[in-house]
């Protein structure tokens, strides 16, 4: 009898241990890009398993930290005649310009727009500013009315500084790719650049009576309202080169002297 008690004593106990609903347990931890998780399947027991897994969704998402992009031309300020050529003819000489004091400024913000799937090709729109400054080889009177704006030698002073400069606001689309590999691809670029232009000014500085004088004139001095340029760039990290040329003369049709400006620099900045 005591033994067929023991018997069925264990057989309940068997029955309901087997019946017992196996709890699992997770533990799950994020590691950068990794995620992991403790599964513990022995309630009553230390011994744990683990898995990486590197599909988050949640985790592995891209950053796209590389626009907007920006940078800054310094260039060498000129412009070609109505021949396109760099010299100009007579009838124009008192416009020759001291190359090594006309000067370009400007700086750009590029925005993304379109992209290829590997990064290499992309489109890119953009928004800026740039000062163009013609300093003259001879001492000339930029004379200015409304119906011509004309260049002569001013024989009544002597001047020290004679800056003509004009100022634009610019829309440039570009189109870029990168060649090669590595974080310093060489890159090219090219596209077109639209301008308003948002002022003009001459800065005169002269001696007289032994007293030094300084004007400033500004004005429209006819000049074109709106450009269109085109440019080039050829860069590796974090500085390039670049030419531009202006498809626009730079005062009105019929108002001054047909003139083309360009520019060539120096850029610094995020390509």
């Amino acid at each position: 009898m005591k033994q067929l008690f023991t018997l069925v004593t264990l057989t309940l106990y068997c029955l309901s241990y087997a019946q017992k609903e196996v709890k699992v347990d997770t533990t799950t931890f994020r590691i950068g890009d990794n995620t992991v998780i403790f599964i513990n399947t022995a309630p009553d027991s230390i011994k744990y398993d683990y898995n990486f897994n590197h599909s988050d969704s949640s985790c592995s998402k891209e950053k796209d930290t590389e626009w907007p992009k920006f940078y800054i031309d310094v260039a060498t300020n000129g412009y070609l005649s109505a021949n396109r050529n760099l010299d100009l003819p007579n009838s124009q000489e008192e416009l020759n310009l001291n190359y090594g004091r006309s000067r370009s400024f400007g700086f750009n913000f590029q925005f993304k727009g379109f992209e290829s799937k590997n990064k290499r090709w992309y489109i890119s729109p953009g928004l800026g500013m740039t000062w163009n400054g013609y300093h003259f080889d001879n001492n000339i009177a930029i004379n200015n009315n409304n119906e011509l704006t004309t260049f002569s030698l001013d024989t009544l002073r002597d001047n020290t500084k004679y800056k003509f400069r004009v100022t634009y606001l610019e829309v440039p689309l570009i189109v870029g790719v990168k060649l090669g590999k590595g974080k310093n691809p060489l890159q090219i670029q090219a596209g077109i650049i639209a301008g308003l232009r948002t002022g003009s000014i001459i800065k005169q500085k002269f001696k007289e009576s032994g007293l030094d004088h300084t004007v400033k004139i500004r004005d429209d001095f006819n000049l074109s309202p709106f450009k269109v340029d085109y440019i080039a760039r050829l860069s590796i990290g974090d500085i390039g080169i670049f030419a531009r040329y202006s498809t626009t003369t730079l005062f009105k049709e019929n108002k001054g002297p047909v003139l083309y400006p360009f520019a060539i620099g120096i850029s610094f900045g995020d390509f």
